[in-house]
């Protein structure tokens, strides 16, 4: 008897495994402005890497793509700033723990002044779905994208984000 109630318990696990594996897939109609996705980036992404890492899990935003819809413009959420000129603290927009509960664990901010292209199918396979950033938080941010002095105009008009 107690070996069926582990092998229901089991079951359950697993279907729970399945259905958010099933809900974080990143698909097409996701790939939206606004959507976060969490993924791993390196220094050939332009990352900077501390320590002794070869890559980082990171949360980016997406805020734009350009015209093809085949690279995507995105923007990291860091959970802590690194000492900053005044321009660059500026361009951090801050994403508060209590908006975002399912995935950030400490307030954050997203750094609007580099952006980071990634293409959709990366998107689509190494990506996972962790929601879209709330109306306000986009809006705000986009604003503070847009008045970068950090990212090109070329750059700004490949993005639609002029």
């Amino acid at each position: 008897m107690v070996a069926d109630w582990k092998k229901v318990l089991e079951k359950l696990k697993m279907d729970k495994v399945i259905e958010q594996k099933e809900k974080e897939k990143v698909t097409d109609e996701k790939l939206v402005p606004g959507r976060i996705i969490e993924i791993i980036l390196s220094e050939e992404d332009g990352l900077i890497l501390k320590g002794k890492y070869d890559t980082r899990r990171k949360y980016v935003v997406i805020i734009s793509n350009d015209n093809d819809r085949y690279l995507y413009a995105t923007f990291l959420i860091n959970s802590e700033s690194n000492e900053l000129t005044t321009e660059l603290s500026d361009l951090q927009y801050p994403l508060l723990q209590k908006d975002y509960p399912h995935f950030l664990k400490y307030k954050s901010t997203l750094d609007c002044s580099q952006l980071f292209p990634i293409d959709r199918t990366r998107l689509k396979s190494d990506g996972k779905d962790k929601g879209l950033l709330s109306e306000s938080d986009f809006v705000d941010a986009l604003k503070l994208i847009k008045n970068s002095e950090t990212i090109e105009p070329k750059i700004k008009k490949k993005y639609n984000l002029i």
